[in-house]
């Protein structure tokens, strides 16, 4: 774990208490609250001014104010590093292909650009929350106002049936009968139902 942080330039610090049972040892203990209350005291900004983000799906695309539009090839590490400056929104991306910006009405005022990978995007109108930005690349070329769901590509929501199978309810359907591959004859055991709340039995059962 250690070395994975370090990889990341994130730093892992050990509190460590020696000889000790399953439990605090006081010194430890007290190092571990300095620590949290540091932490809570700074608070969670609500727009931070810098991103870094990881994902391999569009299932989990959206880290604060930036969301994933689309990939270059999924299940594939993909990064962004974005930082807000005091005119502009730069940004860092790999594996990506298009991305939304969704800044407050206050930050959105003072942004009259976007660099992505070194290109620069004049903005003449950034939009606030709830509207948002669109920015996609076409031909390796990255351009604003791209479209929402790129037809015939995944996109968030849209990434695939293998990936989302279990994430939502679905529906479960008995066979009526035995497959061809079984040996059995119709009808030599029960087909198995659901009972339903009235106790009648059901051919179809919805899982959460």
């Amino acid at each position: 774990m250690e070395a994975a942080l370090r990889a990341e330039g994130l730093p892992l610090v050990h509190l460590i208490g020696a000889k000790t049972e399953h439990k605090y040892q006081p010194e430890t203990k007290r190092l571990l609250n300095t620590l949290i209350d540091a932490l809570a005291a700074k608070g969670k900004p609500h727009e931070p001014e810098e991103i870094r983000f990881t994902t391999r799906t569009l299932r989990y695309p959206k880290m604060h104010w930036l969301t994933l539009l689309g990939l270059e090839k999924h299940w594939s590490r993909a990064d962004v590093r974005a930082r807000l400056t005091t005119d502009s929104v730069k940004i860092l991306v790999t594996n990506v292909t298009s991305f939304a910006l969704q800044l407050s009405p206050a930050t959105a005022k003072r942004i009259s650009a976007v660099e992505i990978n070194g290109t620069t995007l004049k903005i003449s109108n950034m939009p606030s929350a709830p509207d948002f930005l669109i920015i996609s690349r076409t031909n390796k070329t990255w351009a604003l106002d791209g479209p929402s769901f790129p037809a015939h590509t995944k996109t968030v929501g849209h990434q695939g049936p293998i990936d989302d199978a279990f994430m939502e309810r679905f529906v479960f359907v008995p066979p009526s009968s035995h497959g061809f591959h079984t040996p059995q004859p119709i009808g030599s055991t029960k087909s198995s139902s659901v009972p339903s709340s009235s106790g009648a039995p059901n051919s179809a059962a919805t899982f959460a």
